[in-house]
């Protein structure tokens, strides 16, 4: 009497190669999702970096400027009196930096212009700053003169 051929567990490989094949098409799948992932965390960093920048310029712009007593404007600098105090004051770029006299302000700057407009009731001075990032802030003071 003949028997049976006995079954034999384990597995092909066929089935080990396609195992293999899906579990590497998984990894290239989550590996780039992982670059994309990382490459716009990178880039949104930076954005948000370069936006916190022209926010702590604006107020030091604003915190300098405001209730101040303009002597005299240029395009390239303004001479003031700060609130309180009795002594000029310059504010002028020099190698990528907002200067107040001696102290540096704020650098990474490439081009700084002011300009002064005079309304009915006040004067205003306008303020603009261009970052070496390509970032451009501006703003306008209620000054007097």
């Amino acid at each position: 009497m003949k028997t049976a051929p006995k079954q034999t567990s384990g597995y092909t490989i066929i089935e080990l190669m396609m195992v293999v094949s899906l579990s590497a098409i998984v990894a290239v799948a989550v590996f780039s999702s992982y670059v994309l992932i990382t490459r716009y965390t990178h880039r949104h960093t930076q954005k948000a970096s370069e936006i916190q920048e022209m926010i702590v310029l604006r107020k030091t712009m604003r915190s300098v400027l405001e209730n101040s007593n303009v002597e005299s404007v240029s395009s390239d600098g303004i001479t003031f009196v700060p609130e309180n105090r009795d002594t000029l004051q310059t504010l002028f770029l020099k190698e990528g930096c907002l200067m107040a006299g001696a102290a540096s302000l704020i650098c990474g700057i490439r081009e700084v212009n002011f300009n002064v407009s005079s309304g009915e009731a006040e004067r205003f001075l306008f303020w603009e700053i261009e970052t070496f990032k390509g970032g451009w802030i501006g703003g306008a003071v209620g000054v007097g003169f």
